[in-house]
């Protein structure tokens, strides 16, 4: 752990993933090898990944490895991944579907408070 630098470790990353250097944080450094925990976020001046950059990124870390350049390859032992832009979610994280069920049930008790 002597010889980790974050910066050095964020741009060799940042290079094997083909993201932004400035979406990717370091969250924490442990010692046995390097165990490194850190988060990739957006781009800037926005809240979430594009689908195609979603698949990208699924792809490279689904192969278990990693190569970043300066520490070797690098193992992937888990990773979560964001809904893309092709999520549906529209309003307060519900779906169109959900959208859609919500409506109906505020029209059904509106009818129902209307004629009783």
């Amino acid at each position: 752990i002597s010889t980790y630098d974050d910066t050095t470790f964020a741009e060799s990353l940042s290079a094997a993933l083909g993201v932004p250097l400035e979406s990717i944080v370091i969250v924490s450094v442990r010692a046995g090898s390097i165990m490194v925990d850190f988060v990739i976020l957006p781009p800037a001046g926005s809240i979430k990944f594009k689908s195609d950059a979603v698949s990208s990124l699924e792809r490279v870390l689904s192969l278990g490895t990693l190569d970043v350049q300066g520490y070797g390859a690098a193992v992937v032992t888990s990773f979560e991944l964001p809904p893309g832009a092709s999520s549906d979610v529209l309003i307060l994280g519900l779906s169109l579907i959900e959208v859609c069920i919500c409506s109906i049930l505020f029209v059904f008790v509106a009818i129902f408070l209307v004629f009783y």
